[in-house]
Order: structure tokens, then C-alpha cells, then sequence
């Protein structure tokens, strides 16, 4: 997730009353996204963090002794992105062409999504149809020069890249994005507040609220 609204974020959370009763200060960072481990999880390294649901639940049986959700942000629809006609899932449409994907096989987006879509079409690549990068930003430039012919992508990210004769053809409908994780050692209300307040300033990067789960709305 991007990370455009972090110092937004940093300084709701400092200017909250509520926070300062426990807190003497914020830290945020921005970290990879295979950053999450097992021993963050047991040690409660976080008192907050996003990610992927599946990938925390994962990590540790008990995950949700030490953490609770908070909130899930938005699921969002992703296309495949190509030039000229838009994608078709055949192997007759595909045989000339090339598919860039992240090297980053955890990625939602750029890895698991597309290969899945690929996969149930019953569509074979051959080895040379397919190249990995290690960044989005790198997957979009190979797009952009025309090293690859079809990537995946959210639409409010290909925006941005203003290519007049792009085409998006919808790959998957309604995706989890992720989910916000609070340490379940947080029991003030006002702080529990404070925070889904300050992490609701990203909803403009999805266009849409975030979804509080049950008993985690607050009124300030």
C-alpha cells in the first residue's frame, strides 16, 4: 500500500489527547512487504500495522491472541492492462504475446491474481511470455517501453500513466486489499478512536471509507 498519507497519519495520532495519556511518541515506517514475522507477531513488536489477512493469519496459529482487526480497507477491482485491444484469456490471443508480473510472489496485484486468472483460463505460457521485475514501478516502465505487452494493475494506479491507446479488461472483481491489525493490549476506547480516525485519512487512496469492523466505530 502506498504510503503518500504515512506523515498524515503520524500527525493525527500525535495531536490525539487520547494517545498522549499512554504514548510519548509515534514512529511509522514504510516497510517491504514480506517484512512481517512470526517473532513480531509473539513479541507484539507493533502496535499497529496493514496487511494482507492471509498473510498474518498465517504467520502464527494464535495471531489473533496478540492482535485484533481493526478495520479492513476497501477490496478494489483489478484489470489487465494492454495496448491497442483489450485482453482476451485465450491461447490463441496470448501466443505472441509477453505478461510482466512481480518477482514479489506474495503481491496480490502483480502475482497471485494474474497467475490465478491465467491458470483457471487453462492458459499455458511459454517461458519467454513471461518476465518478472522487482518493483511495480519497474513493471510499469516495462509496459511503458513496450518490453511487455500485458500487465495487471488497479486502475487509480494506470492512471497516472497516460497512454492514450490503453486498454483495461477486467481481471477479478471485489479483492481484498487488506486489513488494519491494532495490539489487542489496547483497551482505551478513545485510543482505539484516535487511530481508526487517523488511518481513515488514506480513504482517498481507494476512493471509498474504511470498514471498521463490529464494535471498533467510534463517533469523534
Amino acid at each position: 500500500m502506498a504510503s503518500i498519507y504515512a506523515l498524515e497519519i503520524a500527525d493525527s495520532l500525535c495531536q490525539s489527547q487520547a494517545l498522549a495519556t499512554e504514548y510519548s511518541s509515534v514512529e511509522i515506517s514504510w516497510q517491504a512487504r514480506a517484512f512481517l514475522q512470526p517473532q513480531d507477531i509473539l513479541t507484539t513488536h507493533y502496535e499497529l500495522f496493514w496487511n494482507r489477512r492471509h498473510i498474518v493469519l498465517g504467520l502464527v496459529p494464535e495471531t489473533l491472541d496478540y492482535y485484533r482487526v481493526m478495520a479492513d480497507t476497501p477490496h478494489y477491482q483489478l484489470y489487465w492492462l494492454s495496448r491497442g485491444s483489450e485482453v482476451e484469456l485465450t491461447q490463441a490471443y496470448l501466443s505472441d504475446k509477453v505478461i510482466g508480473f512481480s518477482k514479489d510472489q506474495q503481491s496480490q496485484t502483480y502475482f497471485l491474481q494474474p497467475m490465478n486468472a491465467l491458470r483457471h483460463a487453462g492458459i499455458k505460457l511459454k517461458t519467454e511470455q513471461k518476465r518478472f521485475y522487482p518493483t511495480p514501478s519497474s513493471l510499469y516502465k516495462a509496459f511503458l517501453t513496450g518490453d511487455v505487452d500485458i500487465i495487471s494493475t488497479s486502475k487509480m494506479f494506470a492512471l497516472n500513466l497516460d497512454q492514450a491507446d490503453m486498454k483495461f479488461s477486467l481481471l477479478a472483481n471485489n479483492v481484498p486489499s487488506g486489513s488494519w491489525f491494532l495490539h489487542q493490549g489496547v483497551k482505551n476506547p478513545d485510543i482505539s478512536c484516535a487511530i481508526l480516525n487517523a488511518i481513515s485519512l488514506m480513504s482517498p487512496l481507494f476512493k471509498q471509507p474504511l470498514h471498521p469492523l463490529a464494535g471498533e466505530s467510534c463517533n469523534e
